[in-house]
């Protein structure tokens, strides 16, 4: 997986793209800059540490409990869809608490 490094409003290009570890499917990008992905084998990550300083973060949190194929972030709002096209949210996400706590099922 690649980032594209020193992004900012003078240079929205970036000037390079840099290799961040993990085999991910699909990543997501919230505006508060949260990275959230699902990995090769279904499993939902967490990038940790992401900040203005450190935009790569340091290191894949694994969320337990699930096994999706596409997750997306908003503002505090993380959503995921597993196989069987339920759609799940991660509860208790907040600036203090970025990983949340657990998965819910969305009824609808």
């Amino acid at each position: 997986m690649l980032r594209r490094d020193q992004i900012d409003a003078f240079n929205p290009q970036g000037n390079d793209a840099v290799t961040v570890q993990g085999e991910m499917r699909q990543v997501s990008v919230g505006l508060d800059g949260e990275v959230w992905s699902v990995g090769t084998d279904g499993a939902v990550y967490h990038r940790s540490d992401v900040a203005d300083y450190t935009p790569a973060g340091s290191g894949w949190s694994l969320m337990s409990g699930s096994q999706f194929i596409q997750v997306s972030v908003g503002d505090c709002q993380v959503m995921g869809i597993n196989e069987n096209h339920e759609v799940f949210r991660r509860t208790n996400v907040s600036p203090q608490n970025k990983d949340g706590d657990e998965w819910q099922q969305v009824d609808g």
